[in-house]
């Protein structure tokens, strides 16, 4: 179990579930994707599963590097991902990384804590804003967006945030047992693609 802030953000038993339906959803809604930004996802579960597609880049952004390191020697869930040669591990703000990068990304994925404390300019419009500048002309973004029951204000303010900036905006949502409610949302802002409207057959 990881805990952070004295707030469970993941057990090795279902945290599967959580990084399969924030990552694979919103690349496989993209046609062709072949750069990644990751938000936080210091555990290296949402990076693990973005190689499992053929992404060419991968920029991930983790505040703290004890958190990469301590899941590295006791929870070591993100297998051989941070030594794969298409990741530029950094450990800085995510939010000023991206504020201030020439780069344009086909997909941003958000893996955040809650918005209290350092996590909290993860879930500002201007955070979204930049994000969406440095998305592609057909680029999407998809962050979590907490517990529709116990955290509906901040699901509303995802979705009314995210309206402001993306033409197609849908909610999404996981049963992870090991986070309160059991129920979880994920929102994702599209510039072109409608995950409504993918097929994978």
């Amino acid at each position: 179990m990881l805990v952070l802030d004295d707030i469970v953000q993941l057990t090795e038993v279902d945290e599967f579930i959580y990084h399969e339906m924030l990552v694979h959803l919103p690349l496989l809604t993209h046609s062709n994707p072949h750069s990644v930004y990751i938000a936080g996802a210091g555990d290296g579960g949402i990076l693990r599963e973005v190689l499992r597609h053929p992404i060419e880049r991968v920029t991930m952004v983790e505040l703290d590097d004890e958190v990469t390191a301590a899941c590295e020697k006791y929870m070591p869930i993100a297998q051989k991902a941070f030594q794969d040669k298409r990741v530029n591990l950094l450990f800085n703000d995510a939010s000023v990384v991206l504020k201030n990068s020439k780069e344009q990304y086909d997909i941003i994925l958000v893996d955040s804590t809650d918005p209290i404390g350092k996590g909290e300019n993860l879930f500002d419009i201007q955070f979204y804003k930049d994000a969406e500048k440095c998305l592609t002309p057909d680029g999407l973004i998809a962050v979590q967006s907490g517990s529709p029951i116990f955290q509906p204000n901040l699901l509303r303010k995802v979705v009314r945030e995210f309206q402001l900036l993306f033409p197609i905006v849908q909610v999404y949502t996981a049963v992870v047992p090991t986070y309160p409610g059991v129920y979880w949302s994920l929102t994702m802002g599209s510039k072109k693609f409608n995950p409504k409207e993918i097929d994978i057959a």
